[in-house]
């Protein structure tokens, strides 16, 4: 016998059927990327903020027991035993600010002198979730800067 068309049940899906669900997914993945991201941003930002006060913390110990701020040699900081520097090794403390590129791990250090006195200095590090656009943001320890 044939069958007629009428007779036969469609099994599967509408096109229109398969485009809301790809439509959703998509708005559901768009919606995670965005919040993915400024969950690294913000994580990103707190990272160098804590190098940034660890530099500072080190070197106002050196200061408060030597009377001077310590200097920079090469890419590390001449704290010696005062230090509260990460000790894995992934903190550069540089003469140079740091950018975008090498934030997360770079922190600018310059050493402020009066009368050739080491009485403070200058911390750089860069923000990424600063308000208006990520950059270089200074924190000053001690005086003469």
């Amino acid at each position: 016998m044939i069958k007629s068309i009428n007779n036969i049940k469609s099994k599967g899906f509408t096109i229109v059927e398969l485009l809301v669900v790809i439509v959703v997914i998509g708005i559901l993945a768009a919606i995670t990327i965005v919040s993915y991201t400024g969950i690294t941003t913000k994580a990103k930002a707190s990272k160098a903020l804590a190098n940034a006060n660890s530099v500072i913390d080190a070197a106002t110990a050196y200061n408060a027991e030597k009377g001077s701020f310590p200097a920079i040699s090469g890419n590390t900081l001449a704290v010696g035993t005062y230090s509260s520097l990460p000790a894995n090794g992934n903190l550069i403390v540089s003469a140079t600010a740091p950018t975008d590129s090498t934030g997360e791990t770079t922190i600018g250090y310059v050493v402020c002198v009066v009368a050739t006195v080491n009485t403070g200095a200058k911390i750089t590090y860069w923000d990424y979730a600063k308000a208006g656009g990520a950059g270089a943001v200074e924190l000053k320890a001690g005086s003469g800067c």
